[in-house]
């Protein structure tokens, strides 16, 4: 009975819910699709077994009612030829086949019973069988898609870190390229300085050179107005 207790929680589980709790579920329907086929077999072959039983015991009763119809038969002729003895000893012998065929009757409706139930059975496991392999193909679907979303998403977070990266570095270029500015604006302005300095002291050493020019002139000037008056 052993396959019947497999078949029963096969049959009574609940796919969607054990699917849940799996971590691997693909791989669990594949599992369960086997041993359900396995059980099918098994069913399947016990189903078989247990209807030729059936048809051997169908006979079997047929027999015995056809050999208590004789004992009947022969009760009556007994008693047509007065043979009361006679009669009694088919009578009693059609008695025991009564017994055996009610006993006949009952084991095989009993049978034919399991059978119905086996068969009913098998009809649910092979059910189950078809609902788990539209399962797997409805899970391989919905996993080739994740895996597919999977993938977008690591490709999009990495193009986001690398841009990221990216914008960061100019970012940063750019904060050092602004110190660099300010680095270069102040050499510029010191150099800018220096050259306002030293233009400014040629300036001042051209006038002192004319103002000493000047007062050249003016003591040539006098000079030439002493020789004139020596003259004089």
């Amino acid at each position: 009975m052993g396959i019947f207790k497999r078949i029963k929680d096969i049959v009574t589980a609940n796919i969607n819910d054990m699917l849940d709790k799996i971590e691997d579920p693909e791989h669990a329907i594949d599992q369960m699709n086997k041993e359900m086929e396995e059980s099918i077999l098994e069913l399947r072959k016990q189903t078989a077994a247990a209807i030729a039983s059936s048809k051997i015991n169908a006979r079997k009763l047929e027999d015995s009612k056809a050999e208590q119809d004789k004992w009947q038969r022969n009760a009556e002729l007994a008693v047509e030829e007065g043979e009361d003895d006679l009669a009694r000893k088919a009578l009693i012998k059609k008695r025991e086949l009564t017994d055996l065929t009610e006993q006949q009757t009952a084991n095989l409706a009993d049978e034919e019973a399991i059978i119905e139930k086996m068969k009913s059975d098998l009809h649910q496991v092979e059910e189950k069988v078809q609902e788990a392999r539209r399962k797997r193909e409805v899970l391989l679907m919905k996993k080739r898609a994740a895996d597919s979303k999977k993938k977008m998403l690591e490709s999009s977070e990495k193009a986001q870190a690398a841009f990221d990266g990216s914008a960061s570095s100019i970012i940063n270029g750019f904060d050092s390229f602004s110190k660099y500015e300010e680095k270069i604006e102040k050499e510029l302005a010191e150099i800018e300085a220096r050259e306002e300095l030293n233009t400014g002291n040629k300036n001042v050493s051209l006038e002192q050179e004319f103002a000493h020019l000047q007062k050249n002139d003016e003591i040539d000037d006098e000079l030439a107005k002493l020789k004139k008056k020596a003259k004089k």
